[in-house]
């Protein structure tokens, strides 16, 4: 698992280097949990660490597009699921990676000198690369959230965000419908991850001045 991380990491750096013009780079750090059969509805229940690198493309002050490196773990193992005393507990290991789209609210000069904060949602295509308890499996997600953002001064900015996965697999928990074993779909499973936590971030160019067609949005 940790040489997929280790790959992607140098893929960033790359890309990176090619294409730095108005772009952020940061890190995440944060926790992670599951939702499926074994955790129905209960929203940060058996929190995990999670931790990740953030490639941050601004097209102008409402718009950009981020790519995710995240890994991160997720479980059944708490107290809190003493209750499923028939059912099997777990814990998986995950590479996630996506490219968002993000639109901000209100107008975000990240390289400004002057406080400014805004709202955010985004939403992509991603991948899994996820150690189950059935093995390793590679699978397509969908990514989505919300957060917050705020420039602390022209290099550095703070995030907060709350990220979802929608999977198209039914056994991350090495649980398959318990309430129909013999049904699969590829859409209506049950499994799904989150994170959640903070993302700084730190503009690549020192910008002395801004750009007038960048910023006249």
């Amino acid at each position: 698992m940790k040489k997929y991380f280790l790959l992607c990491v140098c893929l960033i750096y790359v890309y990176s280097l090619k294409a730095q013009k108005n772009a952020d780079l940061g890190i995440f750090a944060g926790g992670s949990y599951y939702l499926g059969e074994l955790n129905p509805s209960g929203h940060f229940r058996s929190v995990s660490p999670g931790f990740g690198l953030i490639y941050r493309h601004n097209f102008n002050p409402h718009h950009s597009l981020r790519w995710n490196l995240v890994y991160a773990e997720i479980s059944a193992k708490a107290p809190s699921f003493d209750y499923l005393y028939d059912r099997p507990r777990f814990i998986s290991s995950l590479v996630d990676m996506g490219l968002q789209f993000e639109f901000n609210f209100f107008p975000f000069k990240p390289y400004t000198r002057f406080l400014q904060q805004t709202t955010y949602v985004g939403g992509g295509l991603g991948m899994s690369v996820m150690q189950k308890p059935g093995g390793t499996g590679y699978e397509m997600v969908l990514p989505f959230g919300v957060g917050w953002r705020l420039n602390l001064n022209r290099q550095w900015a703070l995030s907060v965000a709350w990220e979802f996965r929608k999977t198209f697999f039914d056994d991350i928990d090495g649980v398959v419908n318990l309430t129909e074993p013999g049904s699969w779909s590829l859409i209506h499973n049950n499994d799904w991850y989150s994170f959640a936590g903070l993302i700084i971030t730190y503009n690549l160019f020192n910008m002395n001045r801004d750009c007038p067609a960048y910023w006249d949005y």
